[in-house]
């Protein structure tokens, strides 16, 4: 198969989003910002899918250019179906009026777009653990752990390597690796914008929610890049979203499963989006409680499904790591590089005024 033919192959998932998007999309009018939610439910809908597949096909050591396509068109054909039954009648007007602000963003994120597919990964961590694990998985047909001396490899949490996987068998290179972070921030932009609405804020504040998200500095270097705190940060974002339409009413199963998904999402990723999921988590059961000792029993059930369909997502890979190294955390060389060795009140105290310290102090007079 030519090169080309390969590349056209990754627009599979970005259809299967779209497909799923429109599918997904809300049914009350009076929803906030609908069209923003139809986008975050068809990638967080076609995000754990696609984790889900990558554990499914290892299974039967099928990770390869076959089961990849097949797992694709069979996804894509199932949205586009349930597309093609949820088809609106007619189209919500543009949720943001045009503005200058909003011609800087498209600017901006143009030239990301240039760059991402322009430029190759070349950062240290992409090329000493994100794409190494990427191509062993390729060789090996599977995604067991094998043996290493970097630890990163095996032991850290390999969802946003699993998107990545799909479009390296897909196109058969790095070509279009860039594109997942960069897809990411767009993401959490959108989702953080829709979170602005919920919470109150007019056009203008769900734009400049957006506009603060992508200008800021961290966002615009890595959505050029193969790590993986983007990707997190949409799941993070996505889930607060999702978790926000409970706010002041009982969602609904499927706003229940999607915010399981995003969790999920988020736990097979990176851990360190898991304080900012426990809050989003606690807002939303605390909401749900509010409504009095009638409403337990229904909250309960809720959590229940949140808890079942995250472990659905990220339970193969923390029974790999119980497995393998005899906690479900991984390795304990890589719980101890990320944590104190001491745990008392006088180090964490110390531990607290430094990172205290790093956030609050500039070091420029200026």
């Amino acid at each position: 198969m030519a090169d080309t033919a390969r590349l056209t192959l990754a627009l599979l998932p970005l259809i299967a989003i779209a497909a799923a998007a429109i599918a997904l999309r809300p049914r009350d009018p009076d929803t906030v910002a609908p069209i923003r939610l139809a986008v975050v439910r068809g990638g967080v809908a076609v995000g754990a899918v696609a984790v889900a597949g990558v554990e499914l096909l290892s299974t039967m050591d099928a990770i390869s250019l076959p089961g990849v396509v097949v797992f694709w068109l069979l996804l894509t054909v199932v949205a586009g179906v349930g597309a093609a039954l949820r088809w609106p009648k007619s189209w919500t007007r543009k949720e943001f009026d045009r503005s200058w602000t909003l011609a800087g963003l498209a600017g901006l994120v143009l030239a990301e777009l240039v760059l991402a597919i322009a430029s190759a990964p070349n950062n240290y961590d992409s090329n000493y653990y994100h794409l190494s694990k990427v191509e062993h998985w390729v060789a090996d047909g599977n995604v067991g752990v094998y043996a290493t001396t970097q630890l990163q490899q095996v032991g850290f949490p390999p969802g946003g390597e699993y998107l990545l996987l799909h479009l390296r068998i897909l196109t058969g290179g790095d070509h279009v690796y860039n594109l997942v972070q960069f897809a990411a921030g767009l993401g959490a932009a959108v989702a953080a914008s829709r979170v602005a609405a919920q919470l109150g804020a007019g056009r203008r504040g769900q734009l400049l929610s957006a506009a603060v998200l992508l200008t800021a500095p961290m966002v615009v270097l890595q959505s050029t890049s193969t790590q993986t705190d983007l990707i997190v940060a949409a799941w993070v974002a996505a889930a607060a979203t999702l978790a926000l339409n409970g706010l002041h009413r009982r969602p609904g199963l499927l706003d229940v499963v999607l915010l399981g998904a995003a969790a999920g999402l988020c736990a097979v990723t990176k851990s360190t989006g898991l304080p900012g999921l426990a809050a989003v988590l606690l807002l939303w059961g605390g909401a749900q409680l509010r409504r009095g000792l009638r409403s337990f029993p229904g909250t309960a059930g809720a959590a229940v499904v949140v808890v079942v369909v995250a472990l659905l997502i990220v339970g193969p890979f923390l029974l790999r790591m119980q497995q393998t190294f005899g906690s479900p955390l991984g390795p304990a060389t890589s719980a101890e590089n990320l944590s104190m060795q001491r745990h008392d009140p006088p180090a964490v105290l110390v531990n607290g005024l430094r990172m205290a310290s790093s956030t609050v102090v500039i070091p420029s007079r200026r």
